[in-house]
C-alpha cells in the first residue's frame, strides 16, 4: 500500500508540474516574419483576392519530425485536405502555401500533389519558403498541369 501512495503521489506531482508548465507559446517573430513574406509578395497585380493555407507545425523538433513522417507515410492531414480540395476543383485564384516549417508544408503540397492520382489541375500554386524543395514539387507540378512557383524565403541575401 505504501508503494501505490508513493506511486500516485508522484504521479500527481507529475501532473500538476505538467499543467503549471503547459505548452510553450511559438515565437512570434517566425509567424510575424511569414506574414511579412506574404504581404510583400504580389502573386497577380490584378488579383485581389488569393487563397491562402498556412500549414501549421509543432513547438518542438521531435513533433515536427513526427509530423513530417506521417504526412510522407500518406497522413491526410487538414492541410492537406484542405489543399487537395483546392487542387481537384481548380481555382481562379492563387493559391499561396507557407507555413512554419517549411519541410511540412513542402509534404504537405507533395501529397496533396499526390492525392491528385495523375489528374489535372488549372491551379496556380505558390510556396513561400525554402528553394530547396522547389524542384521535386516543381517536377511533380508540371506533371499534374500546375503552375508551380517557388518564392524563396527568407529571400536571398
Amino acid at each position: 500500500m505504501v508503494k501505490f501512495a508513493t506511486v500516485m503521489t508522484v504521479f500527481a506531482a507529475l501532473l500538476v508540474s505538467g499543467c503549471a508548465i503547459g505548452p510553450q507559446p511559438r515565437p512570434k517573430p517566425v509567424i510575424d516574419s511569414h506574414t511579412k513574406a506574404l504581404m510583400a509578395f504580389r502573386p497577380d497585380p490584378d488579383c485581389e483576392r488569393s487563397f491562402v493555407i498556412i500549414v501549421p507545425s509543432a513547438d518542438d523538433a521531435a513533433s515536427n519530425a513526427m509530423m513530417l513522417a506521417r504526412i510522407k507515410g500518406g497522413k491526410q492531414t487538414q492541410s492537406v485536405r484542405t489543399l487537395s480540395g483546392i487542387l481537384k476543383k481548380g481555382s481562379d485564384k492563387p493559391v499561396i502555401v507557407t507555413g512554419d516549417h517549411d519541410g511540412i508544408t513542402a509534404a504537405t503540397i507533395g501529397s496533396a500533389m499526390n492525392s491528385l492520382k495523375g489528374a489535372r489541375s488549372t491551379v496556380r500554386l505558390f510556396f513561400i519558403g525554402d528553394a530547396s524543395y522547389g524542384p521535386e514539387l516543381k517536377k511533380k507540378a508540371d506533371a499534374l498541369g500546375i503552375q508551380f512557383t517557388v518564392v524563396p524565403y527568407p529571400p536571398a541575401q
